[in-house]
């Protein structure tokens, strides 16, 4: 029994690794990569329990959010440097490991009775999550330029109020499997500066304590909206869960596209273009993406089968 509970820490471990990965890539949504992992319920439901149930929901968040805080901390400097030199390939990749996790979601509504109002609501959820990625071009290209890195270079007093709210609006996208909250970070101008905050440390434009606070602001917004969020959504789940479902599958849907067209990326075909070889490299990674979210899934779901089995035979 220890041995099953040791290896299941292990597998939610893992999941947190792959949220938080997830996380800091824009237009790669944390809550699909928990609905396809299938702790996405799990997350929210304990969340929404924290007070009434600390131990046992701060017993099953901690190896989910572990996991995500070290996939974060480990892959923020790595990202950022494939960010600036094969961006193309890597977002292949990410869009791969979307693809591959759709039939999971799609498990969710397959054998239910649709109709016109949840293809109307799948159809809304794929233009919103598209848009967010559009968006971030088009404030780029024709709104002067929208960022915030000057305040960021000169440490403006109301950067640190301006990033609260920031931080709430990016947890709804944290919350809302489909919608990305890097991608929210990068339509509100903060994405790449606070991205780029260990290399300002290294050359001494800003100070730790100061980049502390900036993303302490950032994390306290993002702690506040994750709460009210959560209760929102395990009560959409809870009473509304096939068109909750239909939406997420639209929000998922098109979070692909929006990896493809959102501002960072744009900048990087503007400023590098597509080698052909980059091109080749991406299509690969993005079956290899496929196969490991698809072989993932499948391994996931048959051990939970046998989990489930092993419960049943021991009543």
């Amino acid at each position: 029994m220890c041995m099953k509970k040791f290896i299941n820490w292990i597998y939610e471990f893992l999941r947190g690794i792959a949220i938080g990965i997830a996380c800091i890539i824009p237009g790669v949504s944390g809550g699909t990569i928990a609905i396809i992992t299938k702790c996405y319920d799990r997350i929210i439901n304990s969340v929404g329990d924290i007070f009434k149930h600390f131990v046992k929901s701060f017993l099953t968040l901690l190896p989910i959010f572990l996991g995500c805080g070290l996939a974060i901390l480990g892959a923020w400097i790595p990202l950022h440097l494939a960010f600036e030199n094969f961006m193309f390939a890597i977002v292949c990749l990410f869009a791969g490991l979307i693809v591959g996790g759709i039939g999971t979601i799609a498990e969710e509504i397959q054998g239910k009775k649709t109709n016109a109002k949840l293809i109307i609501v799948a159809i809304i959820a794929f233009v919103v999550a598209v848009m967010f990625g559009v968006t971030s071009v088009l404030i780029d290209k024709f709104g002067g330029g929208y960022n915030v890195q000057e305040a960021f270079d000169n440490l403006q007093w109301w950067l640190y109020l301006m990033l609260i709210p920031v931080g709430i609006i990016a947890s709804f996208a944290l919350i809302v499997p489909g919608i990305s909250g890097s991608m929210m970070l990068l339509v509100m101008g903060v994405y790449t500066p606070i991205l780029a905050l260990p290399s300002k440390i290294s050359d001494g434009t800003i100070s730790i304590g100061s980049a502390i606070g900036l993303l302490g602001c950032l994390a306290l917004g993002v702690l506040i909206g994750f709460f009210l969020f959560s209760k929102l959504m395990a009560w959409l789940l809870s009473k509304h869960r096939l068109i909750s479902f239909y939406a997420i599958l639209g929000f998922v849907v098109g979070s692909i596209p929006a990896l493809f067209v959102n501002k960072d990326i744009w900048s990087y075909y503007e400023n590098h273009g597509v080698p052909t070889w980059e091109i080749y490299v991406g299509l690969l990674l993005l079956l290899v993406g496929f196969i490991v979210t698809f072989l993932l899934t499948r391994k996931m779901k048959n051990t939970k089968a046998t989990v489930d089995n092993e419960s049943e035979t021991v009543k």
